[in-house]
Parts: structure tokens; sequence; C-alpha cells
């Protein structure tokens, strides 16, 4: 087996609208967004991974050329190239016009399109970078479980209602004006709106780990793990925890890190008013 490993910066201007939760604008950059590729060959037959660090993987139209790029520059097959995204809600928009965002419509577009037209080059040469670095590789996977980072914020009420909950404290004081409402005393509603969410999450963190044959070092890890990437939800553009724990895994091992989101539609992770939004998306990420 061969493989190959490189990253793109994919960084947008600031001051460009974000992508999830509301018509939010970023007032500046905290971290660069990377477009992360691995590529895999094995008996002549060649694979491209691709994670961004967005909200969303890219829009079809951009997606094909993607494809299109990538085909015209490797002899990798459009069908074999994979795109994910981060989910990160620190992440920009793809429209000037998916909300109403408090900016002049002229002026978003002056942001986001000119952005979203470079990303198909953008990522593409990250695959093509990686294709062009094949060397003897080994493959390895691992696997442990995290507690005690992320809950499901879907819950059944005491009355049959099943609803969606923001932030914990969103949660706990909701769940107290529920039993204050049906004649609790404020002392029970305390006690019962400390308890924390229960339903299901995937605490499990599957690692491929690919290795320099030759020199015996480690060339790429793909890390998924299933929480919403939402520890950063400040005013600055930021690739949320995901880019923390792929800049601490590159930083520790000299590889290119991938980190792909699992099956995290209702889980989000917990952090608190008393902890600084960036400084919770540092911990998770390390």
């Amino acid at each position: 087996m061969k493989a190959g490993a490189a990253k793109t910066r994919i960084t947008p201007p600031a001051g460009i609208p974000f992508l999830g939760h509301g018509a939010r604008v970023s007032q500046g950059i905290h971290d660069d967004l990377w477009a992360r590729s691995l590529v895999l060959e094995d008996d002549g037959e060649k694979v491209a991974i691709i994670a961004l660090d967005l909200c969303w993987p890219l829009p079809k139209n951009d997606y094909l050329k993607v494809r299109r790029e990538v085909e015209s520059r490797t002899d990798i097959k459009g069908g074999n190239i994979l795109v994910s995204a981060t989910h990160s809600h620190s992440g920009p928009t793809f429209s000037a016009t998916t909300e109403d965002y408090p900016m002049p419509l002229k002026r978003r577009r002056e942001l986001v399109d000119p952005w979203v037209e470079s990303l198909p080059r953008r990522i593409s040469e990250s695959v093509v970078e990686a294709n062009s670095n094949l060397v003897e590789a080994k493959v390895s996977f691992g696997k442990t479980l995290m507690n005690g980072l992320c809950y499901n914020r879907r819950i059944r009420i005491p009355d049959g209602v099943i609803t969606h909950t923001g932030s914990i404290e969103t949660l706990e004081g909701f769940v107290r004006e529920f039993y204050l409402r049906l004649g609790a005393s404020p002392e029970e509603a305390e006690k019962i709106g400390l308890r924390l969410p229960d339903g299901p999450i995937d605490p499990e963190v599957a690692v491929l780990r690919v290795d320099d044959s030759e020199r015996g070092k480690p060339l790429a890890f793909l890390v998924n793990y299933a929480c919403h990437a939402v520890a950063s939800f400040g005013p600055l553009i930021s690739a949320g925890y995901p880019g923390y724990t792929s800049y601490f895994v590159e930083q520790a091992t000299g590889a290119v890190c991938l980190f792909t989101s699992g099956c995290g539609g209702d889980v989000r992770t917990y952090h608190r008013r008393e902890t600084s939004e960036l400084k919770e998306a540092y911990r998770i990420g390390l």
C-alpha cells in the first residue's frame, strides 16, 4: 500500500458571515481553516479522503469542480473522492443570502463569492500534493472511549414532550421553570434542574493511523468522533475543537491529521458560562 497526505489553507476573509445558528457576522479570524487530504493506493486503485474545517462539506457544484480538477491533474477517479466537513459552527457561509445577515448584500457578496470561487482550487491542491507524495505505507487502527465531553440535547420532559435544548444552562433553566409551573418548590426545582440529559451518544474515538514504512514515522491520522463542533461560538472564525485536535496531533507527530464527524446530529459539547468558549474548544480538542 502507498499513501500521501497534505493540507492547504482555506481561511476566508475577516468579516465574512457565519454558517450555522442564525444570522451572525464574524469580527475576525481566530485560527486558520484547512483542507486536509489523504490519498491511499492499493493494488493500483486510489482513493482520496478530504476533511474540511467547514460547517458543510461543499455545495454540489463546487464539489463537482473539485472532482473534475482532481481527475484532470491526477489518476484518481472522481467516484473515489470523499469530501467531509467537521461541522464547525464557527465557520463561514457559502452563500451571501443564506440568512438575513446584518450587513449590506453588496458587502456580503464581496466577502463570500470570491472565497467560495477559490475553494475548489484550494481543496484540489491538497489532493494533488498528497498524490504527488505517495510513499510505501502501513495502516493501523485503534479506538477508545471518550466520556464526559458531550451529551444528547434532545430530551423527553415529564409531560411526554420531546424538546431540543441548547446549552446546559438553558436546559437547567428550562427544567427548573417547568417544575415550578407544576407546583414544585424552588428548592425541589433547583435539584431537578441539575440533572443532565442522558440520551444516546457515541463516545468512541476511532483513529486510522498511516505510517511511512521506510521512515517508520506517522504520515497521517484520520480521527472520527461524534459531537457537534459548537464549543467555539464567539465572534471569530475558528475550526473549533476539531481544529484543535488536528493541530495538537500535527504538532506532536509532524503528520497530517484529518478530523471527521461521526453520528452526532443531536450531540453537543458540555460548556458552561464560567468557561471561556475558546478555552473550551481547546480543552475538548486536547
